[in-house]
């Protein structure tokens, strides 16, 4: 009887010390990726387990929508109000100009929701970003284990990313050039070129000719980086980015590099830029809500003052 209650202590402890280890685990995990600090965010308690499941549920459609995810008609066999934004969710699409469209799917659920972000053209998808927005504790200790997918840290959110190069051949057959994203070995100029060619969630220029917090010196930072290192590929290749912003500011920087520099653009190019200038807005920045006292955004003209921003920014 004494040896029984001996093991029976060992087991449990090898047990406790297992699933201590396993949460330490999980949560070195998240905090690694995305610099989650577990001390800032607390689930009130008692956690409701009934909420904790409809986001287990949604992870689960996750995992099969990871597994085949080519064209819009796959992400609706899952998520079936993925344009529409119907029932408990809720969807935005933007127009990115040169047959390319993106669409933002929130699905709501017990305790936070996930963001399904495509860019596709017609129905093919270029690009898919998965994000889970949700309590750090919820994600370390409900969700982790029934994920399915790879995890990275994108735009400080847990995340997940699919490229896909078979459809992005068939935009340049059918459309022309397009860059949705950067493998280049340099890491800053790689960083520099991703920051203008995110047009997903979390990226700087997600809505077309809106920033949200003014143009920003890190917008200006990365342009001056490729003007001082007379980059003149990297901004020829932006003009081919997803985001009409993006197009916009490397327009703006080979016109300046035109001036400034023995640099002169291919004639395909200027006729690039002739294009993206003739559609240009201005740029509007701010959140208009009655609680701020603001009901109004702030507009940037790139186009007639970006000298001025380049130096000021």
């Amino acid at each position: 009887m004494k040896y029984t209650i001996i093991i029976f202590l060992l087991c449990s402890f090898t047990a406790f010390s297992q699933e201590a280890v396993k949460d330490s685990i999980n949560q070195n995990f998240i905090a690694q990726i995305c610099g989650y600090n577990f001390d800032d965010k607390k689930v009130e308690k008692p956690i409701h387990l009934d909420w904790v499941a409809i986001d287990v549920e949604n992870i689960k459609l996750i995992n099969r929508l990871y597994q085949n995810a080519l064209t819009i008609e796959h992400i609706i066999q899952f998520f079936p109000h993925f344009i529409d934004g119907k029932g408990n969710s809720n969807s935005i699409t933007y127009d990115c100009g040169y047959n390319l469209k993106s669409t933002l799917h929130e699905v709501y659920g017990g305790y936070g929701h996930i963001n399904i972000d495509a860019l596709y053209f017609e129905n093919k998808i270029l690009r898919l970003r998965i994000t889970i927005d949700n309590d750090a504790e919820i994600i370390n200790k409900y969700l982790l284990s029934n994920i399915r997918f790879p995890l990275e840290c994108i735009n400080g959110k847990v995340s997940s990313e699919i490229i896909f190069q078979k459809n992005i051949e068939s935009y340049k057959i059918e459309y022309g050039n397009v860059l949705v994203y950067s493998n280049d070995s340099n890491n800053k100029r790689k960083s520099a070129i991703n920051y203008f060619t995110d047009n997903l969630e979390g990226g700087t220029f997600k809505e077309p000719y809106y920033i949200l917090l003014g143009l920003g010196s890190e917008t200006f930072d990365y342009l001056r980086y490729f003007i001082v290192g007379k980059d003149y590929k990297a901004m020829e290749d932006l003009l081919y980015s997803p985001s009409p912003t993006s197009r916009l500011f490397a327009a703006e920087t080979i016109i300046y590099m035109q001036k400034h520099y023995k640099y002169k653009p291919s004639k395909e190019h200027k006729s690039r830029i002739n294009e993206i200038l003739t559609n240009a807005k201005p740029i509007k920045s701010g959140i208009v809500s009655c609680w701020l006292n603001k009901f109004g955004y702030d507009y940037y003209d790139v186009d007639k003052n970006f000298e001025e921003y380049l130096l000021n920014q």
